[in-house]
């Protein structure tokens, strides 16, 4: 159950449930704002987003949302007799996966490029789930490491592909090659 809430939090709007796929559309030349538009992604199109941005906040937000519920899966002590130790390694592997994926999305939507400065500031990594906290930024290179990772964590212990509503352990071998690719 708390794996499905981590993909849930994948879903919602600030995710991939809207925002990141339009995002990166807005800003190329995929689509573009007719004069009719309620002003969303205005900023995103102009090139003139600020720090006050709802879409950015709550893109934000929901992705360190989605972090945390993966950090508490990767740190469950599963009491569940019902499940397998192989059952269990592949629900954490889903997370690190999980958790790899949305750094990897953050660190390319708030850093600069791994291949401009791998030592600029990048996104704050949080490994365990701590309401509340306030960490400090890593730098672009921490950031790709974790990423690395996560994924090859995931990839070790990740399931075979079952269908397209999970992350299989070759949909984590590709994205590790994309963030492998970035660098």
């Amino acid at each position: 159950n708390a794996l499905n809430g981590a993909y849930a939090g994948l879903r919602s709007l600030g995710c991939y449930g809207r925002d990141w796929p339009v995002i990166g559309d807005v800003q190329a030349d995929n689509e573009f704002i007719e004069s009719r538009n309620a002003g969303r992604y205005l900023a995103q199109y102009n090139y003139s987003v600020t720090v006050t941005d709802g879409v950015v906040s709550e893109s934000w937000g929901n992705a360190y949302t989605v972090i945390q519920r993966a950090n508490q899966v990767i740190d469950a002590s599963f009491t569940d007799k019902t499940a397998t130790a192989a059952e269990i390694a592949a629900i954490k592997a889903q997370a690190y996966g999980i958790r790899g994926l949305v750094y990897f999305k953050l660190v390319n939507m708030f850093a600069k490029p791994y291949t401009v400065d791998p030592n600029s500031l990048g996104v704050p990594i949080t490994l365990h789930y701590t309401p509340g906290a306030t960490p400090t930024r890593n730098t672009v290179g921490e950031v790709y490491t974790q990423i690395v990772s996560d994924l090859k964590k995931g990839f070790q212990d990740g399931p075979a592909y079952s269908d397209g509503s999970h992350l299989s352990k070759y949909a984590m071998e590709g994205l590790l090659a994309r963030a492998y690719l970035y660098m």
